[in-house]
């Protein structure tokens, strides 16, 4: 009796030990509140822009902002609201501008990507003077990416995005390409090597999902950063080696955020499917930005529970590098906030033109602090 006692207390134990390695629920991340400083209001006179593709700051007096809608990139200075300077279709020597995606990494000098023409064009932005273009060989299955395409510019290379030329991005089989999601361009426009993989959240798929932001990058800095919210890992770029080292995986744990992948029962038609809000949207990333040893995350997150309409909240995960702390924000309406445009010292700048509630455009300045 004594020996069976035993025995069926070993294996109790075992299966709780076993529940708790394979079930492992990972500490929710400290609280943090944003704070906000003050709110400019941009002063567009008669240069207005539409909704916002990409915001990114410029030290920390410029904000530039550029738009497909409209196409251009403006830039802002962020203490008094005002347009600085400007790259606008047409209008420097008669030049398209379609801006697929910007690098303002060296400021003055601003390279933008044109989707539809294959090309980069470099300007010098304070005197308006065009430098030169380059015209890309892309492969025949392979595209520029329309909006938000990576891009990055380097000394003597550019890397770009590859984009499927026939993409149905709904179906698992997207995320499993055997080439590599950044392409390497030299300064003919010749694609010389690929690399990095999607992360196995997502090449591993089996069921269909409804296209979403599957990673975000900051290319303002010197050593750029990817990150993916579907497995939480953060990335830097090193542009002359092509490759990437892994600088942070964010726990899978938040109150508001959800790391799971919104799969669907069956692939999107775009043929039949023409409202695409009655599709459930995995939680994204909309902005990420890095100051010394702080990493910050602006988040995407639908309300999947109201398919009939799309509402969203966004919310922050900051990142403590160096001690390896992770807080997070509550949620908060992005339309009223605006995008995460970069971080300089402890102050986090925003941009906010979605157009939602006002034709008016914001610069808002805030700071993060700890809730002890």
């Amino acid at each position: 009796m004594v020996l069976q006692r035993c025995v069926l207390f070993t294996l109790l134990v075992s299966a709780f030990s076993c529940k708790e390695v394979n079930e492992r629920v990972e500490p929710l991340p400290e609280m943090a509140q944003l704070h906000i400083i003050d709110s400019t209001e941009v002063s567009e006179e008669n240069q207005f822009f539409s909704i916002p593709s990409e915001v990114k700051l410029i030290g920390d007096s410029l904000i530039a902002v550029s738009s497909y809608l409209t196409p251009g990139v403006w830039f802002i200075d962020t203490g008094s609201g005002k347009i600085k300077h400007r790259i606008v279709d047409e209008e420097i020597m008669e030049i398209s501008i379609f801006p697929a995606a910007i690098d303002v990494s060296k400021f003055p000098i601003v390279y933008i990507l044109h989707p539809k023409l294959n090309k980069i064009d470099k300007f010098n932005v304070v005197t308006g003077e065009f430098l030169g273009r380059i015209e890309l060989i892309f492969p025949e299955d392979k595209i520029i990416r329309t909006i938000e395409s990576l891009f990055l510019a380097g000394e003597d290379q550019f890397l770009i995005e590859l984009y499927p030329s026939n993409p149905n991005n709904s179906i698992p089989e997207f995320y499993k390409s055997d080439s590599g999601i950044i392409g390497k361009f030299n300064l003919n426009g010749e694609l010389v090597s690929s690399f990095l993989q999607y992360p196995e959240e997502l090449s591993n798929l089996d069921e269909p999902l409804m296209a979403y932001k599957s990673f975000v990058i900051d290319n303002t800095r010197s050593e750029p950063i990817i990150a993916f919210p579907a497995s939480g890992e953060v990335l830097t770029l090193d542009e002359k080696n092509t490759n990437t080292s892994s600088i942070y995986n964010l726990p899978k744990s938040s109150r508001y955020f959800d790391f799971n992948l919104q799969t669907l029962p069956r692939p999107i038609n775009p043929q039949v499917d023409k409202n695409l809000i009655q599709f459930p949207t995995s939680h994204f990333f909309e902005s990420i930005a890095k100051n010394g040893s702080n990493l910050y995350l602006q988040s995407e997150m639908r309300d999947n529970s109201q398919l009939e309409t799309y509402k969203a909240s966004s919310h922050l995960f900051w990142i403590n590098l160096e001690i390896e702390k992770v807080y997070e924000t509550t949620y908060f309406d992005p339309s009223e906030l605006g995008i995460l445009a970069g971080a300089s010292m402890d102050t986090l700048y925003f941009f906010e033109g979605s157009l939602k509630k006002s034709e008016k455009k914001y610069i808002k300045r805030g700071v993060l602090k700890t809730l002890d």
